[in-house]
This record gives structure tokens, C-alpha cells and sequence, in this order.
């Protein structure tokens, strides 16, 4: 169960910007019929999130929409993608995606992953 942390977070295990409540669950979804991910796989990650204690992380309220979309462009990522991994740098927390561009933009950066498909030999299916 998320906990909410109004504009600033407790450090525990996990940290997720306010505007993705059930986004992780919808990405399986998609990913699933998409077939890019077996139904296994993405219950494998949606039961490793489940057991996260995740604070749900208030949105900053000095953000510029333009400072976000600078950060995301040389790593070419979504504005959702670009909120994951710039929480993860300022909370120094380990990121838990399997999307592989935000994987490889979080190895640049120097963020740990849960999951790294890299690392644990995943090729695309």
C-alpha cells in the first residue's frame, strides 16, 4: 500500500511521483498485449512493486514544465519517464522499470535498477 507524503517524502524503500497511481499497471497491460512481455514477466514486476513500501511523492511546487522536458530530451524520454528517473537521482534511490530506454538513460546517470535486463542477460523477446 502507497502512503502519501504530501510535498516532500520520507526516505523508505521506494518513492513515485504524484501523477502515476495506476500507470504502472497499465504499462503491463499494454506491454502484455503488445506482447512484449509475457504475462508472467509483468506479473513477476507488478508483485515486486507490490511489495515496495512506495511513498507517493507531491509535486514540486518550483517545477518548470521546461526544465523537465530539457531534462528529458538527451535522454529521448517521456515526461512520465523523466519524473521517474529524476526522482530516483534526488532521493538516491534505485529505479524499478522495465522499460529499456529508461533502463539506459538510468545506467547513464548512475541510478540502480531492481531490475536491469542488462545485467541479469534479458534479451527482446
Amino acid at each position: 500500500m502507497s502512503r502519501s507524503t504530501g510535498s516532500g517524502s520520507q526516505k523508505g524503500s521506494g518513492a513515485r511521483p504524484w501523477s502515476r497511481p495506476v500507470a504502472v499497471t497499465n504499462t503491463m497491460l499494454v506491454k502484455e498485449r503488445r506482447r512484449d512481455i509475457s504475462v508472467a514477466d509483468g506479473s513477476r514486476f507488478l508483485q515486486i512493486v507490490d511489495a515496495l513500501q512506495i511513498d507517493i511523492v507531491g509535486e514540486p511546487g518550483q517545477r518548470s514544465l521546461e526544465a523537465l522536458a530539457n531534462f528529458a530530451r538527451p535522454h529521448q524520454l517521456t515526461s512520465y519517464d523523466a519524473l521517474y528517473l529524476e526522482l530516483a537521482i534526488s532521493l538516491g534511490l534505485p529505479l524499478c522499470t522495465l522499460d529499456r530506454n529508461l533502463q539506459s538513460a538510468a545506467r547513464r546517470c548512475g541510478v540502480d535498477l531492481i531490475i536491469d535486463f542488462e545485467r541479469d542477460g534479458k534479451t527482446d523477446s
